[in-house]
């Protein structure tokens, strides 16, 4: 071994990086075309500070050598930030083991994951993520872009080239990580959010995973979020864009069962769960599990008549709630009046899909 098993703290009072969680970092799948060196991931949002809607991107690339990370190596690096948060974030270079950080994510204490901590560390160093609007500086409260590498440095020990330092009793030298600059200026802003590492560690599909540490985010604002399920999955989870909505359901349901099965949202038929809105479109809703999770909080008072004037016009309940706490009150009160306009017009958009 590097060193001595390291006694480990209990990880209920995990971090995540609140970018990290936002868009993946990896491909859902354990294996990826060789040839693929890119992946992309975009969504639309409200932007406060300009007053409209922005494009948030995240473009991912790799190295030749070593290629895209995958759903381990996405484990690897939220590893590495369990690691950064035992230290109170003091420094952007940690020492670590690699047998530590092996304990840590869970995995069997063998050649093969020490094997793989170093295939995907290797593969870290040779990522480059490129945020267009998409991260989020917490000094400066806006979307900034920044392009940088996760990890500047990584130095390794074998240990067995050193195991001859046993018998000298003299102590085996460990191996560290440095963080990017750009990171880890964001751990030590704040810019994170409590994570049960625990039960992540739990879960067993990686659609499990992603979903959880993204509606994990999402549920610190409210407990209940209806999302388009195209969006949700390719952009925030990262299943393949060659999948249509019946696909894209298929692949999410055995993750939300697992969520269920461990009571992390409420269970949901599939008529309630999934909502189609037209041809080829639909939206995929979420509840917290826990005490009061099933009631939807009522808005403040001020935007009750904004909520009910939407719920009105055909707009669910909470599609109402989600819009009156993302946009404006005057742009929804503009839409509210396009809309009576075109109803006075016997508009035939309105009879298709009022809402």
């Amino acid at each position: 071994m590097e060193q001595e098993k390291p006694e480990l703290h209990r990880q209920q009072d995990g971090k995540d990086e609140l970018n990290l969680a936002e868009f993946p970092l990896s491909a859902i799948a354990d294996r990826l075309d060789p040839k693929q060196k890119s992946m992309v991931f975009e969504d639309r949002v409200w932007d406060r500070n300009r007053g409209e809607m922005v494009t948030r991107q995240l473009l991912i690339t790799a190295a030749e050598e070593y290629g895209l990370p995958t759903a381990l190596d996405d484990e690897v690096i939220l590893g590495l930030v369990q690691l950064s948060r035992m230290r109170g974030f003091a420094d952007r270079h940690v020492s670590f083991t690699r047998y530590q950080l092996i304990q840590l994510l869970g995995w069997r204490d063998e050649s093969k994951s020490y094997q793989r901590i170093e295939k995907s560390l290797n593969r870290w160093i040779g990522v480059t993520l490129y945020y267009q609007n998409a991260w989020w500086d917490r000094e400066g409260q806006c979307w900034v872009d920044e392009k940088f590498h996760l990890l500047d440095n990584v130095t390794l020990y074998d240990r067995e080239k050193y195991s001859h330092r046993n018998r000298a009793q003299t102590p085996l030298p460990i191996s560290s990580f440095t963080w990017n600059e750009v990171v880890f200026r964001s751990f030590r802003a704040g810019n994170l959010k409590s994570l049960d590492f625990d039960f992540f560690k739990r879960l067993e599909g990686a659609v499990a995973k992603r979903l959880y540490r993204f509606l994990d985010k999402r549920f610190f604002h409210r407990p209940r979020w209806e999302f388009h399920l195209q969006e949700l999955c390719w952009e925030h989870v990262g299943l393949a864009r060659s999948y249509d909505a019946a696909n894209l359901k298929r692949k999410l349901r055995p993750a939300i069962e697992e969520l269920e099965r461990h009571e992390f949202i409420r269970p949901a038929s599939d008529t309630e769960r999934f909502r189609k809105v037209s041809s080829g479109e639909w939206r995929v809703l979420f509840e917290r599990a826990g005490r009061g999770a099933a009631k939807v909080a009522a808005p403040p008072s001020d935007t009750n008549a904004l909520c009910q004037a939407l719920i009105d016009r055909g707009v669910t309940r909470s599609t109402a709630l989600e819009m009156v706490e993302t946009f404006p009150k005057e742009r929804i009160q503009h839409q509210l009046e396009v809309f009576d306009w075109l109803l006075s017009r016997k508009d035939a958009r309105l009879a298709r899909n009022p809402a």
